[in-house]
């Protein structure tokens, strides 16, 4: 008897005809007994060993999860090595699956003049809310009063102006690790989400995922492709 994946799954609905929808989590299902390549927990080392350190690097508040299918998740630590390599405290963001391929959304962390930072410190923000009375109100222009005088003093324009470089630095090294993520996502459209083995993108309707046509589940068949030549075929 099939049994639903156990994967998080990002399904997107990309049918003209009404609005971009996510899957159920069932929509996959493998044969735990007769097809062992299926089996999510034949990747288990991999996924407590590099998976669960790579989702310290989304920030706790945002929700730590992987929004794919454990196919993909060597490329997603072979992914969090090369960047790390080139920027080791890196910020992540969201890791999915969306039209049938990787996504990888990350940031570097961006650096702040020293007085900026004990500014804010010892001028915290005040809570803002819609019904807030006069008196706060009025300390919030006072908040704000003083963080604008102390961005346009002599002291923080230099500072900042001592930041210009590295800023420049960590701008170009965000668009050098942005290729590597590119590249990634560009192997993830030729590798099955749920086995790691070559794969094609296949549909099932409006639902679009990259599967191995050797273990891809009946209902979903390849999309074809269209050549320079303007000839049809599959991907």
């Amino acid at each position: 008897m099939n049994t639903p994946a156990e994967n998080s799954y990002d399904l997107q609905n990309t049918d003209s005809s009404g609005p971009v929808e996510h899957a159920p989590s069932d929509q996959i299902h493998y044969n735990k007994h007769t097809d062992p390549a299926l089996d999510p927990d034949s990747l288990e080392d991999f996924v407590n060993a590099d998976i669960t350190a790579i989702l310290q690097r989304i920030p706790k508040t945002w929700g730590r999860e992987i929004r794919c299918a454990k196919g993909w998740y060597p490329l997603i630590g072979a992914l969090d090595k090369e960047l790390s390599a080139l920027c080791p405290d890196y910020e992540l963001h969201q890791v999915k699956e969306k039209f049938g391929t990787l996504r990888y959304y990350f940031d570097v962390p961006q650096v702040q003049a020293q007085c900026c930072l004990d500014n804010d410190k010892e001028n915290p923000r005040p809570v803002s809310r819609e019904d807030a009375t006069i008196n706060e109100k009025k300390l919030i222009d006072i908040w704000l009063a003083t963080k604008t005088a102390h961005r346009i003093s002599a002291n923080c324009i230099e500072a900042n102006r001592a930041l210009e470089s590295e800023r420049k630095r960590r701008e170009n090294l965000y668009e050098t690790m942005q290729k590597v993520v590119d590249r990634y996502e560009d192997l993830s459209a030729r590798t099955c989400e749920l086995t790691g083995k070559p794969g094609v993108l296949m549909r099932n309707g409006g639902w679009l995922k990259t599967l191995s046509i050797e273990h891809a589940p009946e209902e979903y068949i390849p999309v074809p492709t269209i050549s320079s030549d303007g000839a049809t075929g599959p991907t």
